[in-house]
């Protein structure tokens, strides 16, 4: 959904099983990209198993080709020339697709990736027609949104005549109505589409947003088809509705050991008597490093009145991670890695990595462990159990 109050990174760490079939499915994704006629253009997903996969090709005359293999209609990335330092899930030039292992057809245009044409793919037939239907729904909001816009510019030049309070409740209340009526639609996809590819990929969103419950959303699994049971998505979800158990407010943290970013052995364990704030992000996240001078301020205030900071990186190249460091400007607290010397573990189920020790599955994700060793909350991201404010007011509370 696009109106959301904390916005998180679009490359989730995905909680795929492995594959038990042996055939080897292969895609060809071919293309045409108006607009500009040379350079590059990437690909980027996680195969059935967990591993990511990239691949770059190069434009000729606009037109490009990438082969490989997928078992199953697969959720990619198309990167294009992106318009920012870092990967943006709103950039001009990139775009998530469904693929599936056959031969297809793309059709994209230079700024505008998010109108992408594809053919001959199912699922994203599904989506694209699910999109639509929700685009007419939304027309009312996006006109009511320019024009509460066109209003503040008018307000801030000084034309005292504009009343923006009732414009604004109808924008609420339009919002608000475009959330519900969206989330109706994929329910009722879901619940009409058990064999489809793209149902468990709508549950798994829905259930990121907390806009259904893990009882509700365990009804809705028990109806897929044992072949969407056990896909990407279809695991994902299974993971996360039976993961009753998963780190929360009021149980112990995980005890972990880690090398920081200066070689320094860092256990958790140490800093017992101390409030401890773990911070998950990465290098490519936006909403991360955006983050981080509240994280400056915080660090500023209270790390005298006894609050640690750990900042837990899922970089997969450490210089990617501590050239963000020193970018930014962030090296007075923790920082390390959320695998131990094993980056490849990033996309798997391994009790090694700490995003699957926390159950963090979207960034940025703060967590705040008191002095005891207890989780006394989750904010930001998803699994959430409050937002930044509610951070803020918390250590005011307690230090």
């Amino acid at each position: 959904m696009k109106v959301i109050t904390i916005i998180t990174c679009l490359f989730f760490i995905p909680l795929f099983v492995k594959s038990q079939s042996k055939e080897v499915k292969q895609f060809i994704l071919e293309g045409q990209l108006h607009g500009r006629d040379s350079g590059f253009i990437w690909l980027r997903y996680w195969d059935k198993g967990g591993k990511e996969i990239r691949d770059t090709t190069y434009l000729q005359d606009g037109k490009f080709a990438f082969k490989g293999r997928a078992e199953e209609p697969t959720l990619v990335t198309l990167i294009g020339n992106i318009t920012g330092k870092y990967f943006d899930a709103d950039d001009p030039n990139l775009t998530e697709i469904f693929i599936e292992p056959k031969k297809m057809f793309v059709e994209l245009h230079q700024n505008n990736f998010k109108t992408a044409k594809v053919t001959g793919a199912l699922t994203q037939d599904q989506l694209s027609a699910l999109d639509r239907q929700k685009l007419i729904k939304r027309k009312k909001f996006d006109s009511l949104s320019v024009l509460y816009k066109t209003l503040v510019l008018h307000k801030t030049k000084g034309d005292s005549t504009v009343e923006l309070s009732a414009i604004k409740s109808e924008l609420s209340s339009g919002a608000k109505k475009y959330i519900s009526e969206s989330k109706n639609m994929d329910l009722d996809f879901i619940k009409s589409h058990p064999d489809s590819y793209l149902s468990p990929y709508l549950l798994y969103n829905l259930l990121l947003a907390k806009a259904v419950s893990l009882p509700e959303s365990a009804v809705f699994f028990n109806s897929f088809t044992e072949r969407i049971k056990s896909s990407q998505f279809g695991a994902a979800v299974q993971k996360r509705i039976s993961n009753v158990e998963q780190p929360r407010v009021g149980v112990p943290a995980y005890a972990f050991k880690r090398t920081d970013y200066k070689g320094k052995l860092i256990h958790l364990k140490d800093f017992k008597g101390r409030y401890v704030l773990l911070d998950f992000w990465a290098s490519w996240c936006v909403p991360c490093r955006q983050f981080f001078p509240e994280l400056k301020r915080i660090f500023a205030e209270y790390e005298p009145k006894g609050l640690s900071i750990i900042s837990v990186s899922s970089d997969e190249k450490k210089n990617n991670w501590i050239n963000a460091i020193k970018k930014d400007d962030i090296g007075s607290w923790v920082h390390i890695l959320s695998y131990d010397n094993a980056p490849e573990l990033l996309g798997h189920e391994s009790e090694n990595n700490l995003l699957i020790r926390y159950n963090v599955r979207a960034i940025p994700v703060l967590i705040l462990i008191d002095p005891e060793g207890k989780i006394v909350g989750r904010y930001i991201g998803e699994g959430k159990n409050g937002d930044e404010k509610d951070l803020f007011q918390k250590l005011a509370e307690i230090l």
